[in-house]
Formats: structure tokens, C-alpha cells, sequence
């Protein structure tokens, strides 16, 4: 996390993007660690964990938008990734 934004990073470790998660998407904190779930409330990764899905990336949002859609924004910072439904962890 980084000022309230959960980041994922590509896979070249290049570039990291602040998720703007669908609709109904929330994290909590369970055990120290934060974790993603999904819009039926079912833990679908946590920090740390290799994922994958689909859903690009845009290089900016209105402030407005941002605060509404990502759980936790303080101060996020581009760019962002807008996330799909179908975020599946995978091994490394």
C-alpha cells in the first residue's frame, strides 16, 4: 500500500499502478496483512501475492472518481490500473 492505494506492480517491476477495483471491492486488514474481496465479500488475494486479471491502465482520474473507487485512497498517484472481475492468484 502506498498513501492508502493498494499498488500492483507489472511484471517487469517497471511501473506499479494504483487499482481502481469494480464495483462492490473492499480490502481489510486481517492480521497485519491486507487483503482484497471481492464484491460477495470473499477474500480474493492479499498483499503480497502474485495475480493476475484483466483491465488496463489509464494514466489519470478525477480526484472525485479516484476517492469513490478506491478503497482506502488518501493521495493516490498515477498511473492507475482499472481492475476486472476475474483476478485470480497465481504462483510466481
Amino acid at each position: 500500500m502506498d498513501k492508502g492505494c493498494i499498488r500492483i506492480e507489472s511484471v517487469s517491476g517497471e511501473t506499479s499502478y494504483a487499482v481502481v477495483w469494480p464495483s462492490g471491492f473492499d480490502y481489510r486488514r486481517i492480521n497485519g496483512t491486507v487483503h482484497i474481496l471481492n464484491s460477495k465479500n470473499q477474500i480474493v488475494a492479499k498483499v503480497g501475492d502474485y495475480i493476475r486479471g484483466s483491465g488496463g491502465e489509464v494514466p489519470s482520474l478525477s480526484l472525485k472518481h479516484v476517492k469513490q473507487s478506491v478503497p482506502g485512497c488518501i493521495q493516490c498517484i498515477e498511473p492507475f490500473w482499472i481492475a476486472t472481475n476475474d483476478i485470480v492468484v497465481i504462483d510466481p
